[in-house]
């Protein structure tokens, strides 16, 4: 696997409306995705899509988060050789 690029990634999630982010499910498994202010943020054909779209607003953050920290883990274990 290549490597990750974490700044790029956490700009985006910087530039991207703030969440918490919602679904709200409509007709024929349709959805919108809005953020704490009831703005659409996305449309999704499917509403587990909605969901994944969702999430995404606080999921990649805290993974994001989790690769730091364990990169920081390695990079002192590596240093207490």
């Amino acid at each position: 696997m290549s490597e990750i690029d974490l700044a790029a990634i956490k700009a985006r999630c910087d530039r991207a409306t703030d969440g918490p982010w919602n679904v709200r499910e409509l007709p024929l498994d349709y959805a919108e995705v809005s953020d704490r202010d009831s703005n659409t943020v996305a449309d999704a054909w499917h509403i587990n899509d909605a969901y994944f779209i969702a999430n995404a607003r606080t999921d990649v953050p805290a993974l994001v988060a989790e690769v730091e920290r364990l990169r920081a883990e390695v990079e002192r274990l590596t240093n207490e050789r």
